[in-house]
């Protein structure tokens, strides 16, 4: 692992699309001077190729290019749902073009010639925003942390914000254990933000969504024709993530190919895109999580036993939320400030709520709010409106 000061230094991923040969030329070097690690190219296609397979924190986009336009491929990437932060260089600043600009997603707005000073300070902020944009994402679907960190009165939330104070600070890899819906990407994320690597990216990924093959593309990317539909060289969420921290969720579903190139970056912070034939440098802190028994698998022959001995040198359990009764209410009144709804739950609502088994956790929690908010007829959700919805004790 680097150090603190190294990891302060590093310097994001950019593309700089920029349609003058003088700017173009200009500009790359100078970024690169200031430590950015800078993709360059020439016109609006090959800008929104770049954009579609690789994956850039910060993209400084030419509005006049030829063949698209800085608009046009703002409007592209914000149908696709692409996250990326936005820098526009035009030299026709006209109030309307900013506004049209903010419109569809462009952060920062830099009028050219621009000294390099400036844009590094635009850049940094749509850093910055891109930062905090990936963070509200994953806060939104935490469904256990606020900005107090992990929710809740019991013993249970009580050891584990013991857990996460004291693994935090030491960019150890971690396994995070529980049942399904128990909130375990939220105590990883806990983790990241209560430690020095807060300010850099928090990347995750369920490794149940995807096969063998698709899996390791996604994490380490790959190279142009390393299969059939792989037209393009893409770089992977390893890359992303150097620096920061890589979430794997259901570690216990991955490939045994996969778990010997997870070894590799472990041990060495060294690894390949698929059909590549360099190793590749990468960082991240690795924070992995199961509701699968690995012990048993490891002994069945499913995963290996270095990769488990590795990862569970550094282990916490989160425990199901029916080991945590008490903090049911803390949980609602969370969720319903989450949904910006004005309703709350009686008392009695409550009680019923402690006294259901949560075969689906917290996951099941949110569901249910998020139902009876909808369903409720009056300013609060009531024992009758759960048991319209068929939950009972």
């Amino acid at each position: 692992m680097n150090s603190d000061s190294d990891i302060v230094k590093r310097k994001c991923r950019l593309l700089l699309a920029e349609g003058d040969s003088v700017q173009r030329v200009r500009l790359g070097k100078e970024l690169v001077k200031n430590g950015y690690d800078v993709d360059i190219v020439s016109d609006g296609d090959q800008a929104l190729s770049k954009i579609r397979d690789e994956r850039y924190v910060v993209v400084v986009l030419d509005l006049l290019m030829p063949k698209r336009n800085g608009i046009e491929i703002l409007k592209v990437m914000r149908s696709e749902s692409i996250e990326t932060s936005v820098v526009m260089l035009t030299g026709n600043s006209t109030i309307g073009t900013a506004i049209e600009c903010l419109a569809y997603g462009g952060c920062e707005y830099v009028k050219k010639p621009s000294q390099i000073r400036e844009l590094v300070v635009f850049i940094e902020r749509a850093r910055e925003r891109f930062k905090k944009d990936t963070e509200c994402g994953l806060m939104r679907r935490e469904l256990f942390v606020d900005e107090k960190g992990i929710i809740g009165k019991s013993r249970v939330a009580r050891t584990l914000r013991k857990s996460v104070l004291a693994i935090a600070p030491v960019l150890s890899t971690v396994l995070i254990t529980g049942e399904r819906g128990t909130g375990k990407e939220a105590v990883a994320r806990a983790i990241h933000s209560s430690g020095p690597l807060a300010d850099r990216l928090f990347v995750s990924i369920d490794c149940s969504s995807y096969s063998g093959s698709r899996l390791e593309s996604e994490i380490f990317g790959h190279e142009k024709g390393a299969f059939a539909n792989a037209k393009t060289r893409k770089s992977g969420l390893a890359e992303l993530a150097d620096g920061g921290t890589l979430f794997l969720d259901e570690i216990g579903n991955i490939s045994g190919s996969f778990q010997a190139k997870l070894l590799h970056l472990l041990e060495s912070s060294e690894f390949r895109r698929v059909g590549g034939k360099r190793d590749l440098k990468s960082d991240p802190r690795i924070i992995c999580s199961t509701s699968r028994p690995l012990e048993k698998l490891v002994a069945e022959g499913g995963f290996g036993s270095e990769l488990y001995r590795l990862l569970k040198s550094v282990s916490v359990n989160v425990p199901p939320l029916r080991e945590r009764i008490e903090d049911i209410s803390p949980l609602v009144e969370n969720l319903l400030k989450r949904n910006g709804s004005d309703r709350n739950f009686d008392k009695s609502t409550i009680d019923l709520l402690s006294s259901y088994s949560w075969p689906g956790n917290i996951s099941e929690l949110r569901n249910i709010v998020e139902r009876a908010c909808i369903l409720a007829q009056g300013p609060s959700v009531t024992a009758a409106d759960l048991a319209f919805l068929g939950l009972s004790p």
